[in-house]
């Protein structure tokens, strides 16, 4: 049997949520975890109920704050024991959807396409865009890989 306290590790983070990990340890018969953010005094419980896993997502957050994580568990002789704190910060909220209507030249030249052979794909992606030339229009949005033909999702406009 492991013998050291749980060791809490915040690994991920997105605008809206945390993802945290912990080992098991200290012979715990399950855990609560803590949070606690910027400028608050002391921690809040997130989790009701014993968690018995050994990792949590916390959604719901706030972008741009940091937050501060602890676990709190019940060691086999009774004591109420706390585990290192894990700090992360969220990222900042995605940017709407930002559409790019022109030529096929001006989006090479505006680094949103590239050209191979003479055939323009956007930048990322990949994605088919037809001749490299002044009059073969395409309409390109940013996703996370860099451009996508198309037009921006429902619900994601600008």
């Amino acid at each position: 049997p492991d013998d050291r306290a749980p060791e809490l590790n915040a690994i991920d983070a997105t605008h809206d949520s945390v993802s945290l990990v912990w080992n098991r340890g200290a012979h715990a018969s399950g855990y609560h975890l803590d949070r606690s953010s910027e400028g608050a005094i002391g921690f809040q419980r997130v989790t009701d109920r014993l968690e018995q896993g050994v990792s949590y997502v916390d959604r719901g957050l706030s972008p741009d704050t940091t937050y501060r994580y602890r676990l709190e568990y019940i060691s086999d002789t009774g004591e109420l024991l706390e585990s290192n704190t894990a700090t992360i910060t969220t990222r900042s909220l995605p940017a709407s959807c930002d559409p790019y209507f022109n030529d096929n030249v001006t989006h090479v030249s505006e680094g949103r396409a590239r050209v191979w052979f003479g055939f323009t794909f956007a930048r990322g992606s990949w994605d088919y865009m037809g001749l490299w030339n002044l009059f073969t229009e395409t309409a390109l949005f940013r996703d996370n890989d860099g451009f996508k033909v198309g037009v921006c999702p429902i619900g994601n406009g600008s």
